[in-house]
Parts: structure tokens; sequence; C-alpha cells
């Protein structure tokens, strides 16, 4: 019987240091789980941060794309010549001119006149406001040459 003891010791020994390896194994894994999702947090944090600074950029350049699309209407430019000049579809002149003004500039930044940028659209004498020009609608796809020129 002594032998079988010395035996069951042993196994039990044995089993003790393989349930011991098995839990560096499990730890060592659950540790380079936590610092995967770490890694992956931090990464989402700072793309989240471009991104916000990239929305904000889009935004501005918009408001600034509408201010300067609502000047050249206010010239009496009609939205084909416009998207022909500036190599854009009609719909979206017209979409920059719908853009909202700059909103004033942040305190202690630099930067453009934020007055010159809101400048805002005043319909023509006789004329309608919203109201699109006959040429607009009439001329598109046609005589590129006149438009452009």
């Amino acid at each position: 019987m002594a032998r079988s003891q010395i035996r069951s010791a042993e196994v039990l020994k044995k089993v003790r240091e393989r349930q011991r390896e098995l839990d560096r194994e499990d730890d060592e894994r659950r540790e380079a789980r936590r610092k995967r999702i770490a890694e992956a947090s931090a990464t989402v944090m700072v793309a989240l941060g471009r991104y916000e600074d990239a929305a904000a950029a889009l935004e501005e350049a918009t408001a600034e794309a509408g201010a300067a699309v609502r000047t050249l209407m206010a010239e009496d430019v009609d939205v084909d010549r416009a998207a022909a000049l500036l190599d854009l579809d009609p719909s979206e002149v017209r979409r920059f001119a719908k853009a909202a003004p700059d909103k004033p500039a942040a305190p202690g930044r630099t930067g453009g006149d934020s007055a010159a940028g809101a400048a805002t659209v005043t319909p023509m004498p006789g004329r309608a406001a919203g109201q699109q020009r006959e040429a607009a609608s009439i001329s598109e796809g046609t005589d590129a040459a006149r438009r452009t020129g």
C-alpha cells in the first residue's frame, strides 16, 4: 500500500504542477487580452479626436464655401455658371448656397474676418426671394462653352 500512496502523491504533484502551468498560461492570455483591449480603446479614442477635428474643419469649410457661393449668387451668377466655374455639380452649388453662414470666430482664435464670411444674399429688386432663374434649368447640359466663357 505504501507504493500506491507514493504513486498517488507523485501523480498529485504532477497534476498540481500541470494546473499551475495551465493557470500561468490562462493568466498570460488574460493579460494579453487586456493589453489588446486597452490598445484598441486608445486607438479609438485618438481616432475619435481626429474625427471631431475633421468634422469641425469640414463644417467650417462648408460654411466658408457657402458664403462664397452666396456672394456669387449676389453677383447674379446663375447656378449652372457657378457650377461650371467651380467644376461642381449644380446640386452641390445649391447645397453650398444653403449652407449655414460662418459662425463668429471663437475667442482667442485668429483667422479671417468673421463678418466678411457671414455675408448674406439680398434678393435683387424685381426678383422673388429664393426663386431660381429660368436659365439655370433650361441651359443645364447645353452650350457649355457659353456658360464657362
